[in-house]
């Protein structure tokens, strides 16, 4: 089954909110469709426009909305409250590991706060590109808890839309995308390209953060760093489906395990978002 993968198919229409799109459409080897219009996957929505806000609840219906962001992300942006929209943060970083790597990088904000391409060129270089694996990621107790408690909201949700984000719709936000729409049978290509698609939804800013590293140096492997930093890098994730797949056959298989989730409720998930 082949899935065409654009952002027009994608987007929500949003003005403001990062990376705003939705899942649905795409079919699955057996046939079946997601559901159109109800799993919206976006960046954090404090950044939206009355209009934006409108629309998530008048044209999508919008009922639930998860927060994936940290305690300080949501102190400097919380989530603008919505009528009739229920609201569930999900940590997936552990805030209570007292982390040098962190102090340093409020360091370089502080210093670079002015001049964000040398901000993020710098924290690209402080910081070794393997530790953002996903993998190591997942291995965080923190982080199973809150995307289990994801798929127990997915299972329980009724009517209208659900909505999960981060700050920019894309890491946290999309290790979810990758872990439900693998449940939902959908295969590896599709969903790595849905992965992917963020980085067409980012193309302004990834140039232009590109474009101010390039100031301070003309290192491929760098610049290429620095504008992955505002999308994503697919290989990274291409690394988890590599052990997934070699650990269980399947990411469908191996989200299963890893999440404890049942027969029976990888039944309701389907029956529930797709057609």
């Amino acid at each position: 089954m082949s899935n065409i993968v654009t952002m027009e198919n994608q987007t929500l229409g949003l003005q403001a909110i990062l990376n705003a799109r939705q899942l649905g459409g795409y079919k699955t080897a057996d046939g079946r469709t997601v559901r159109r219009d109800i799993l919206l996957r976006t960046g954090a929505l404090g950044m939206g426009t009355p209009g934006d806000l409108t629309k998530l609840t008048d044209t999508y219906h919008l009922k639930t909305v998860i927060d994936f962001r940290t305690t300080p992300e949501i102190t400097a942006s919380p989530d603008p409250a919505l009528p009739g929209v229920g609201h569930h943060i999900l940590h997936v970083i552990d805030e209570t590991v007292d982390s040098d790597a962190s102090a340093a990088m409020l360091q370089v904000y502080a210093n670079f706060k002015d001049d964000p391409g040398r901000a993020l060129l710098e924290l690209f270089r402080m910081r070794d590109p393997a530790q953002a694996l996903y993998t190591e990621f997942l291995s965080s107790d923190v982080a199973m808890t809150g995307y289990r408690r994801f798929f127990d909201l997915l299972l329980t949700h009724e009517d209208g839309a659900i909505l999960w984000h981060c700050t920019g719709g894309k890491d946290r936000t999309g290790i979810a995308s990758i872990l439900f729409l693998s449940i939902l049978g959908i295969d590896r290509k599709t969903t790595m390209a849905d992965f992917a698609l963020t980085n067409d939804f980012s193309r302004r800013r990834m140039d232009y953060m590109r474009k101010e590293a390039a100031k301070y140096t003309d290192d491929p492997a760098e610049l290429d760093g620095v504008a992955h930093m505002v999308g994503v890098d697919p290989a990274k994730m291409e690394v988890l489906f590599d052990l997934a797949e070699a650990e269980c056959g399947s990411m469908c298989a191996f989200v299963q395990k890893r999440f404890a989730l049942t027969d029976d409720e990888i039944t309701v998930l389907r029956d529930k978002y797709l057609i």
